[in-house]
């Protein structure tokens, strides 16, 4: 069932959120843009005038979740607060998110990047640039943990950026197919698990 909350955005905004809406529940491919007329309430006329096309709406979608997501890690890094807890901070608001819609679409961005055609190089490059932006974040998180000594300073930081990354993007996949948002807490101990592992592995070499 789609349901928005957009009675006091702006039509532009409407327009955003409920497509957005329509692209977890139906796909893509199989959302119109006469139905974003009809969820949001917004006049064809008014939608075209701010989106001459599908491809620039949904452009604008996923500007709207990067913003959300970055809002996120802003939080987070204002936070003065071990790696370990930022990490367990991170799991936890990823894991509320993907439970207030009820695990639906799993990860919005990778859901969109294997339904869009190859040939929709403009969304691909926003998808794109966004991992590419996420994987630094998370590389100062390792970063961190090694600085603080948290963990060891021999960690190899890109290898297990890669691991947190597919961690994380893994789990929300997982909670879309099992219809369970606790993945990503089961996941988030398992990681920092292998991480206290690598360190004793370390400590006794």
């Amino acid at each position: 069932m789609i349901t928005t909350k957009i009675s006091k955005l702006s039509n532009r905004q409407k327009a955003v959120e409920a497509a957005a809406e329509l692209f977890l529940h139906k796909g893509y491919h199989d959302s119109s843009m006469d139905e974003v007329v009809a969820i949001s309430g917004v006049s064809k006329s008014n939608i075209y005038y701010h989106f001459k096309s599908k491809e620039e709406l949904t452009l604008e979608v996923i500007a709207w979740r990067i913003a959300r997501y970055e809002l996120l890690i802003d939080e987070l890094n204002a936070l003065q607060l071990g790696v370990a807890n930022k990490i367990d901070i991170l799991f936890e608001m990823l894991y509320r998110e993907i439970n207030e819609r009820n695990c639906v679409g799993g990860n919005p961005f990778i859901s969109l990047w294997n339904q869009v055609s190859i040939d929709a190089r403009l969304i691909r490059t926003q998808i794109h640039d966004f991992f590419e932006r996420k994987s630094l974040v998370f590389r100062s998180l390792i970063m961190q943990g090694t600085e603080e000594g948290t963990w060891s300073a021999q960690l190899p930081i890109e290898s297990t950026t890669v691991l947190l990354v597919s961690s994380l993007e893994g789990a929300l996949f997982l909670a879309e197919v099992h219809q369970n948002a606790a993945v990503l807490l089961e996941v988030k101990s398992a990681f920092l698990q292998i991480m206290h592992g690598y360190n004793r592995k370390v400590d006794r070499a």
